[in-house]
């Protein structure tokens, strides 16, 4: 029973568009935030957890995600230094 709570509120957190500092979910292991699981919703490629990512990993799932949020962050890098 605790478990079907906890990931029915995960589901519904990770489906609202909203990224909540509060968030449980920030602190465990495998777990993203409302991003990983967007990408997966606007391009309807990959990232199919939000919960468990692990697996995604495994089976290469998320591969795309990782090449967007990694150039993201290069950007995101520079602009900070200049």
């Amino acid at each position: 029973m605790v478990w079907e709570i906890l990931r029915t509120y995960e589901t519904h957190e990770a489906h609202s568009g909203y990224e909540f500092p509060f968030s449980i979910f920030r602190v465990l292991p495998f777990t993203t935030d409302d991003s990983y699981h967007y990408y997966h919703h606007s391009k309807n490629v990959g990232n199919y957890s939000t919960f468990f990512t692990v697996w995604d990993t495994v089976f290469d799932n998320n591969v795309d995600y990782y090449e967007v949020y990694g150039k993201r962050q290069i950007k995101n890098d520079k602009a900070d230094e200049k």
